[in-house]
């Protein structure tokens, strides 16, 4: 993700973390920073979700959870 995109990632509090070069996410942190942007970006979660694959960050069952569980919440709102 660039840092063009600062100001959705302001709102949630990661900015610092995703825009420093020298950070390495792991699972745990990605995990997080996914499960945030669910509450309301929910294609900002998505996006994250694939940059961890493409980086090389295997995602665990929690990932997969989080992902879907999103997606879940999102079409139950929606239907309401």
């Amino acid at each position: 993700m660039e840092c063009a995109e600062q100001e959705d990632w302001k709102k949630q509090g990661i900015c610092s973390m995703k825009c420093h070069k020298e950070f390495v996410p792991d699972v745990v942190t990605y995990n997080i920073m996914i499960n945030i942007c669910k509450k309301g970006m929910l294609l900002e979660a998505d996006k994250l979700f694939i940059e961890m694959e493409e980086k090389g960050c295997l995602p665990d069952s929690i990932s997969f959870n989080i992902i879907i569980q999103g997606f879940f919440e999102k079409i139950t709102s929606t239907k309401l």
